[in-house]
């Protein structure tokens, strides 16, 4: 993944570096909760006949809703970090000329 390169290149970098390593800690979760929680549901479910849904549809439906829950929030933490990453490292000098 792009973010786990992206890390390690600004590893120097102090303030952009510990924004970088949370957001790329954020996707590289939400990835694994997806195959770990998300897929083997949708596999479940894909061998379902329409007629013939077992009774604990609802556990699956739950985890499938739940984890893509949660992986939103931690894509959009991850996000909001890696935007922050480049804040910080934008010198103040050049937002201030930017804005006048």
């Amino acid at each position: 993944m792009t973010t786990i390169i992206l890390s390690f290149l600004v590893r120097q970098r102090r303030p952009a570096f510990w924004w970088t390593l949370i957001g790329t800690v954020c996707i590289v979760v939400a990835h694994v909760i997806w195959w770990v929680f998300i897929n083997p549901v949708n596999a479940e479910v894909s061998t379902w006949a329409p007629d013939a849904i077992p009774a604990d549809w609802m556990r699956y439906r739950s985890q499938w809703e739940y984890t893509h829950a949660v992986r939103a929030v931690l894509q959009i933490i991850g996000l909001s970090a890696l935007v922050i990453s480049v804040l910080v490292e934008t010198p103040k000098e050049y937002l201030r000329k930017r804005t006048i």
